[in-house]
């Protein structure tokens, strides 16, 4: 049987990251398994002066028909349940951000972009990358 791909698919990430950021601790304190933990000196990702911040990223999946709006809501979602620890790391300047991927094997993708009113308040930033096939 032959699989096809769908002609569309959205993913969405939850990145954190800090120079003194314990993985282990955060999926504790959230609740949730990542997909990516590392520890600091792990990761290649920089943060300030620090070459090798500590790097935590969630993702979820959405396949078509669900357009993009509907992760970005996961999103918004996931990070709005758990304000307080959200609120908590903006303000100790953990570098917090939404990071949406679109792949499309289709000429035009649409979408609206729904409320973040959660990731707004909290200073998140919310980005977005296309592909096409």
């Amino acid at each position: 049987m032959e699989s096809t791909k769908p002609e569309w698919y959205s993913s969405v990430s939850i990145r954190i990251c800090h120079p003194n950021l314990d993985p282990s601790e955060l999926s504790m304190l959230l609740n949730a398994t990542p997909e990516i933990a590392q520890k600091p000196g792990e990761s290649r990702v920089p943060y300030g002066d620090c070459r090798s911040a500590g790097y935590w990223c969630l993702q979820h999946r959405i396949d078509a028909p669900d357009r993009p709006d509907i992760a970005i809501s996961w999103a918004e979602e996931f990070i709005e349940i758990r304000k307080p620890a959200f609120r908590q790391f903006t303000t100790e300047k953990y570098y917090v951000d939404v990071y949406v991927a679109v792949f499309s094997n289709v000429l035009a993708l649409g979408f609206n972009m729904p409320p973040t009113p959660t990731i707004t308040e909290l200073g998140i930033h919310l980005g977005f990358e296309f592909f096409s096939a």
